[in-house]
């Protein structure tokens, strides 16, 4: 499961890119990802798309922005 919320916007604008309109809450989980831990780098809205498809196991196009947030993975053992 991924929950985020929607970034809003800044002032009378919508997505600029300060840190207030690029930046939002993202929470993980599931089988597999860490429990309870804080995300050490922040986390973009773009980087949603990335992380579901790696979830899913589909290749994300080449032109999507933003990253896996592989950080939210346990480690394997």
């Amino acid at each position: 499961m991924l929950l985020q919320s929607d970034h809003g916007g800044h002032d009378r604008s919508h997505g600029t890119e300060l840190d207030a309109d690029m930046l939002i809450p993202w929470m993980l989980a599931g089988p597999g990802i860490n429990i309870g831990q804080e995300l050490g780098d922040p986390v973009s809205i773009l980087d949603t798309a990335p992380t579901l498809a790696k979830l899913l196991e589909v290749d994300p196009p080449r032109d999507w922005e933003g990253r896996v947030v592989e950080e939210a993975w346990a480690a394997e053992k």
